[in-house]
């Protein structure tokens, strides 16, 4: 899906950031201004235009017209969660870090085809792995790209961020599209493709409920999966519901399970390592 037909328009109150909101609100299709103005709220309601994407000061983020939803949300890679995931435990006992081979000196570049906000990637990066993330989702690439921009900028007292970063770059494109450039190539080729939604809407992430709104679900993802088979060196990873099919009905190699996901891994035999 190129275009977010829940967005109901741009609002821009810093003039560094003006030429970027005029561009996302011309790809969108939808109004560039400098408030929200509640007055219209019930009429983008009524159509299910019930987001809206502010640029405000150095911050890029995605907020609901309902604001009793929930609140702003936007790519941090110094938010709490990630520094436990990070520092808490170990990052090598992460079931991700198994997943795409990570082990001794060895450090798989990956290409993650559906970025989202850029977790896992950045995972990944601080355990020294170079990471390319792809997203084609304007809204949610343009958040990336902000969680991007800030993190480049963080001062002293994250500095170990800003490298980890640095092992990172983003590029906005359809996966596909991407994986067939001929020069493109990548030890593990990572998914986390978007599914259908719990019944239990509560249980679900304020980020999931939103991005299930402007996103939809990946329904290319088997069609990912054979193209990432093709062009990967060592191995395709994709992260699944704990117990949600296999996709595209492919057994994998082996998987990984964790509390509430998986990790289905399929080692391409030429490249066994």
């Amino acid at each position: 899906m190129e275009r977010s037909d829940h967005i109901a328009f741009v609002v821009c109150k810093h003039d560094r950031l003006k030429n970027k909101a005029r561009a996302l609100s011309e790809y969108l299709g939808v109004d560039l201004r400098e408030e929200p103005n509640r007055t219209d709220v019930g009429k983008y309601l009524n159509c299910g235009r019930d987001y809206y994407i502010e640029f405000k000061d150095a911050l890029v983020c995605l907020k609901s017209l309902d604001h009793k939803k929930h609140g702003p949300i936007f790519s941090d890679f110094s938010c709490k969660s990630l520094e436990y995931r990070r520092l808490s435990r170990g990052v090598k006992q992460e079931a991700i870090a198994r997943a795409v081979g990570v082990s001794g000196n060895y450090r798989p570049d990956v290409i993650d085809l559906t970025a989202g906000m850029g977790d896992d990637a950045f995972i990944l990066a601080s355990l020294g792995c170079n990471v390319t993330l792809v997203e084609r989702n304007p809204v949610v690439f343009s958040l990336l790209e902000n969680g991007f921009d800030r993190a480049q900028s963080y001062d002293a007292l994250n500095i170990d961020i800003r490298e980890i970063v640095k092992r990172m770059r983003i590029v906005f494109m359809d996966g596909s599209t991407f994986l067939n450039i001929d020069s493109v190539s990548a030890d593990v080729i990572y998914l986390d493709p978007m599914y259908q939604k719990r019944r239990k809407s509560s249980a679900v992430r304020k980020e999931m409920q939103a991005f299930h709104s402007i996103i939809g679900t990946d329904e290319d993802a088997p069609n990912l999966v054979s193209v990432a088979l093709k062009k990967a060196r060592y191995r395709v990873v994709v992260k699944r519901p704990l117990r949600a099919e296999y996709l595209s009905n492919s057994e994998p190699s082996f998987s990984i399970k964790g509390k509430t996901t998986r990790f289905d891994i399929f080692v391409l035999p030429r490249f066994q390592k």
